[in-house]
């Protein structure tokens, strides 16, 4: 028979399960959530990004699928509902992206969860290019790590990711970026998993941009850095989670040839069967 301890233990993690939609994630980040062996997690998140140049509406759809427990594959497919440059429009689908993730460790504590995960990914240049680019038009590629406290009351996140952007048709690479991300939960009222849920999300979310290449050459003007706080709140119930959010700028350091973001928002609906 099982000791009343470990029953009381499991009913707290219970709504903290990998894959279930109580196991939280950044909104503008990234976590080590995974999803249990054959699951499936569909989300669809619509997105605006101002700039000081171009002005995005996006329909993002995010597929996931567990191999296992702890290894974890995402295919996320952008449609652009309208890019603008101040000139001209475009729409269609922008680059396709493909990561997986390995949670390498998972420790169980009274009434919380910690753990890790390996990151890597590959983004396809299926968006065109000409006119109003909706894709960078090369194969790029990013690793990281990402790690996360998820207890009743408060969830902690952190994350560190690279990525290597390869030339297009044209010998131009964009800059490669390292990007860091932290981020707080809290939970204002504790329910149980058969109840609605909601968790407060405080974010920082940076990026430290290298020099953009030609045929392999630096190219002045570019590189910098920037950061920027985010607010979102997670709403669940049983499978299902609905996450809207707004990032806006601390910090901007850019060359002349970057542009400056003015704000981001996302509004996302995220089911898993």
């Amino acid at each position: 028979m099982p000791k009343a301890h470990d029953i009381l233990v499991a009913v707290l993690l219970a709504g903290f399960a990998p894959g279930l939609a109580r196991a939280h994630e950044p909104i503008f980040g990234i976590g080590p959530r995974t999803i249990w062996k054959n699951g499936f997690g569909l989300e669809t998140e619509l997105e605006r990004e101002r700039e000081e140049v171009e002005n995005v509406w996006s329909l993002r759809e995010e597929i996931l699928y567990g191999i296992s427990a702890d290894v974890a594959l995402t295919l996320e497919i952008p449609y652009l509902l309208e890019k603008s440059d101040g000139r001209s429009q475009a729409s269609g689908f922008g680059d396709t992206m493909l990561r997986g993730k390995w949670r390498f460790y998972r420790k169980e504590v009274w009434g919380g969860i910690y753990h890790a995960a390996i990151l890597g990914g590959v983004e396809f240049p299926t968006g065109k290019t000409s006119g109003v680019a909706l894709g960078s038009g090369s194969y790029d590629y990013f690793t990281g790590l990402a790690g996360a406290y998820e207890g009743r009351r408060w969830l902690n996140f952190g994350a560190v990711r690279y990525r290597f952007n390869t030339a297009d048709k044209t010998g131009f690479a964009r800059p490669d970026v390292f990007l860091y991300d932290a981020a707080v939960g809290f939970r204002p009222v504790l329910t149980e998993y058969t109840q609605p849920d909601v968790v407060l999300m405080f974010e920082i979310n940076g990026e430290v941009f290298g020099k953009a290449r030609r045929n392999g050459d630096p190219v002045a003007g570019t590189g910098g850095d920037r950061m920027f706080g985010a607010f979102g709140v997670w709403f669940t119930y049983r499978n299902w989670a609905f996450k809207p959010g707004v990032q806006f700028p601390l910090v901007q350091n850019m060359g002349p040839l970057r542009p400056r973001r003015d704000f981001r928002a996302v509004f996302a609906v995220e089911f898993h069967l």
